[in-house]
């Protein structure tokens, strides 16, 4: 997030000195660049959410194990970036030699689609994962479709993570309708109608990046997701500490994932949140 923040605020400020200069070659430079990839950092942050969101309900719900979702997604946002800063520098030499920028625009251009690409099916899958929850709950039921870990409980009732939940899924809609703008852009030139308009770039860009950016800060995963998880824990400890005495047994301190058949060992679920 730190990546994409900086990418953007100083492509930004290149595009700033742009306006002022139109014939300065690095802030052209600088804009274009820190403008493409900006948003590939921004998707990077959003794949590892996802990983903690099946934990919280349950691989069983989910098409693919939890990991894979960060492996796979992550792989290809790295292929993306790789593209779009080796076009960007194939464009800065073409340009200061006075060459036409076509293959770094192609270049740049298939890391955008890559880009779009991989958001694309992020998002099919999120919506796939989404709907065989709800269907197992109504078909099975929530106590076997979801897992009934007293913590993850805890943490799916909470407002803060249906808040987190709401708005990643706001910014990852947002950053894709970002990229797919920024492909038409590229796909038409440097000369073509939507580089040369600016309300557009306005809508299509800032504004879009900066509600992205607003909406993962208000509901930032280590704010909503460490707070609930605590609460679940300090709940849990309760459970543990009336059982013990239930029990005749001192209210030791012990884990809060802590199963049935394990007293010494965390539950998978809470190791993957951690």
């Amino acid at each position: 997030m730190e990546l994409g923040l900086t990418a953007e605020i100083v492509g930004y400020v290149a595009r700033v000195f742009s306006w002022d200069n139109q014939w300065d070659q690095d802030a052209f430079l600088a804009q274009v660049v820190c403008l493409t990839i900006g948003p590939a950092f921004f998707s990077a942050a959003i794949y590892l959410c996802l990983e903690r969101i099946v934990v919280v309900y349950g691989e069983a719900n989910s098409r693919l194990p939890s990991k894979w979702y960060t492996r796979i997604f992550i792989s290809c946002d790295v292929a993306s970036l790789c593209l779009q800063a080796a076009g960007g520098i194939i464009a800065s030499v073409a340009l200061q030699n006075g060459q036409p920028l076509t293959t770094g625009d192609n270049i740049m251009i298939a890391g955008l689609a890559t880009q779009v690409f991989a958001l694309l099916i992020f998002i099919a899958l999120c919506t796939d994962f989404a709907l065989q929850v709800r269907r197992r709950q109504r078909h099975l039921g929530v106590s076997v479709a979801l897992t009934q870990e007293v913590a993850l409980v805890r943490i799916r009732g909470s407002l803060q993570f249906k808040g987190f939940m709401a708005a990643l899924g706001l910014a990852t809609i947002l950053i894709f309708w970002r990229s797919s703008y920024r492909v038409a852009e590229l796909n038409q030139g440097w000369a073509g109608p939507i580089t040369f308009n600016q309300y557009l770039f306005v809508g299509m860009e800032p504004v879009l990046m900066a509600a992205a950016v607003y909406a993962l800060v208000f509901f930032h995963p280590a704010l909503c997701l460490p707070l609930c998880l605590r609460e679940a824990m300090s709940e849990t400890n309760k459970i543990i500490s009336a059982d013990n005495k239930d029990e005749g047994e001192g209210p030791e301190s012990e884990s809060p994932f802590q199963t049935a058949g394990s007293q010494s060992e965390v539950s998978p679920s809470a190791r993957a949140l951690r």
